[in-house]
């Protein structure tokens, strides 16, 4: 069974949801409150050769991203917003598998096994004035699709995350989601947070199920995760989501200055 075809088209007007998901609680582990001017914004992904197939896992992300919650967003970066409809010309830092389709694709993996691929935001922002300051607020929305070659199986996912560097030359793909290796994984001096999108069980990380959402400081064991879904805007019951049924999703998190919401 070959991989379905990629096609900027297929992913159109997506409904947001804007009750959360996933909840809210106190972020407050030193990696993150410590971490003073981040090196860029980062989407990580890493594919894994499961028995007889090589499954392509590739995304599409249209990125809007403000710094202390403003309420519109635009192209501009001066001013601490940005936004991406496709990729093409936008300047991202790609390393690995990971390269821009000529139709504005972000491809993270390319379905060989054992891969990773990396994408970063060309400019760094600031999170904070000075040592000592408040953290800034933001928000950040992502629209993403798994491409697997079978609906039912993926391998171990992707992640969105603020890193003050760009190295991840040392980290491992499969369940280290590009971001860790057996060493330094659970290290608070990564400075990493990350929002795992988990599409593999790994009891070693206490992972909750193999299709959930994870808040992480500088760890792959998750200080909050849930099953992915969303809150339905008419009956208000939740409903299950597949991370891997190829179709876009969109994810949207708030950081309130140590407060963390996903939606």
């Amino acid at each position: 069974m070959g991989n379905r075809p990629l096609n900027i088209d297929i992913f159109g007007t997506v409904r947001y949801h804007a009750k959360p998901a996933i909840g809210s609680g106190q972020i407050q582990r030193p990696a993150f409150v410590t971490t003073l001017v981040p090196r860029g914004f980062h989407r990580a992904m890493s594919g894994m050769n499961r028995s007889s197939f090589l499954p392509l896992f590739s995304i599409i992300i249209i990125i809007k991203l403000g710094i202390g919650l403003l309420p519109s967003f635009t192209t501009a970066v001066d001013d601490g917003q940005f936004v991406f409809n496709g990729f093409l010309n936008s300047s991202l830092t790609v390393d690995g598998a990971a390269m821009v389709l000529p139709g504005g694709l972000l491809q993270l993996t390319n379905g060989t096994g054992m891969v990773k691929g990396h994408a970063f935001h060309p400019t760094p922002f600031r999170f904070r004035e000075s040592p000592g300051t408040t953290l800034h607020s933001f928000s950040v929305s992502i629209v993403f699709g798994i491409m697997s070659a079978y609906r039912e199986v993926g391998t171990d996912g992707m992640a969105f995350l603020v890193t003050p560097s760009s190295n991840f030359s040392e980290a491992n793909a499969a369940q280290h989601l590009g971001l860790f290796d057996y060493k330094n994984n659970g290290n608070m001096s990564n400075h990493v947070f990350a929002v795992e999108i988990d599409t593999v069980r790994n009891n070693e990380f206490m992972d909750i199920d193999s299709n959930h959402i994870g808040i992480d400081i500088s760890d792959l064991r998750s200080v909050n995760s849930s099953s992915a879904g969303y809150y339905d805007d008419n009956t208000g019951g939740f409903q299950n989501l597949s991370l891997i049924s190829g179709e876009a999703i969109q994810i949207g998190l708030i950081m309130t200055q140590g407060q963390c919401g996903l939606m």
